[in-house]
């Protein structure tokens, strides 16, 4: 591996590379044993941390359907956050070393219980490092498929999982889901 020169460190630092640079350099030391060297190009280097960051920065989607579940929405939020949090913080044994964030889709399939507010209340205001959430809404029921379809076409993760809303499979066995 050929370190950033220190001579060449502030021609990096004005092509916009100061920290992005050091990311992958170190990505490139622990993955791929790429040299970094004076003489790349912009454009080389544009391409090299692209390919590197895109390994370190893979994005998780749990895609949530939901119908009539106002009275497991706390359920959901106390057993499920949890999981994805720790997945992002920590990563899991064997996939997601190189997951850094997480998104979670909440998918209301035409619930008439309130359901769709409740969501909104537990999981908006949570600010979790690396956690974005969706909250999208059918008007009337369209069924579980419509769901599941409306939250792989909104997802914008590299691995896509489902799960149900009222925790009848384990949320904890995620990881150990995905590691296989």
């Amino acid at each position: 591996h050929y370190p950033t020169p220190i001579h060449k460190q502030p021609l990096y630092q004005q092509l916009g590379y100061s920290d992005v640079l050091l990311v992958a350099e170190a990505a490139s030391r622990e993955v791929l044993s790429l040299p970094v060297h004076p003489s790349l190009t912009k454009d080389d280097l544009d391409s090299i941390i692209q390919a590197v960051a895109s390994l370190w920065s893979m994005k998780f989607s749990i895609i949530v359907p939901c119908y009539n579940e106002v009275d497991n929405v706390s359920k959901l939020h106390d057993e499920l956050l949890p999981i994805v949090d720790d997945m992002v913080i920590h990563g899991w044994k064997n996939v997601m070393e190189g997951v850094r964030s997480a998104e979670m889709i909440f998918v209301d399939d035409g619930s008439r219980d309130g359901t769709f507010s409740r969501l909104k209340e537990c999981f908006a205001s949570d600010n979790k490092s690396g956690m974005t959430f969706k909250f999208l809404k059918h008007e009337t029921n369209l069924g579980l498929g419509a769901a599941i379809r409306t939250g792989f076409s909104n997802a914008d993760g590299d691995i896509l999982v489902t799960v149900d809303s009222d925790g009848t499979y384990k949320f904890s066995e995620i990881p150990a889901f995905l590691s296989f």
